[in-house]
């Protein structure tokens, strides 16, 4: 449970630095705050939160084949991220964890794949409806006991 409450601050910081993220673009309404609630729970979770799991596993296991779509993040890149961290983390003395450069290597990823994406932070259908099928086919393709 740990390493999922990263991913909140990590998926900020990526939009933070990148402008509109992609990847919370393309999920469903209000993820970042869905995600920060569904990780809430005692024993077990709702079914409300078996649901947002299911999502959620989805999502990382599509980090994982953006991993291997040699989508290469450049050190320029990574020196800009560095220097620019004041305005966009909690922590910025802190380094970046891998979580971080996982996120933001899938988001390189997206942006390439679908370079019509409107940087308003506005999704047209066909985008959407394109990611769905691609998230839907890498859950289908990696299974769950090689993934977790």
């Amino acid at each position: 449970m740990k390493d999922l409450k990263g991913l909140a601050p990590n998926l900020k910081e990526i939009e933070c630095h990148l402008g509109n993220s992609l990847i919370l673009s393309l999920q469903k309404d209000s993820f970042l705050k869905r995600l920060q609630e569904n990780l809430q729970f005692e024993v077990r979770p709702n079914s409300k939160q078996v649901l947002f799991f299911n999502e959620l596993r989805k999502l990382l296991k599509l980090t994982y084949y953006a991993k291997s779509q040699e989508v290469h993040i450049s050190d320029k890149l990574k020196d800009l991220i560095q220097k620019n961290r004041t305005n966009c983390s909690a922590t910025p003395g802190d380094k970046l964890k891998q979580i971080f450069y996982d996120l933001l290597q899938l988001e390189l990823f997206l942006k390439s794949r679908y370079p019509n994406f409107d940087h308003k932070g506005r999704v047209q259908n066909s985008v959407r409806s394109s990611y769905e099928l691609l998230r839907d086919s890498v859950d289908g393709q990696i299974t769950h006991e090689y993934f977790w």
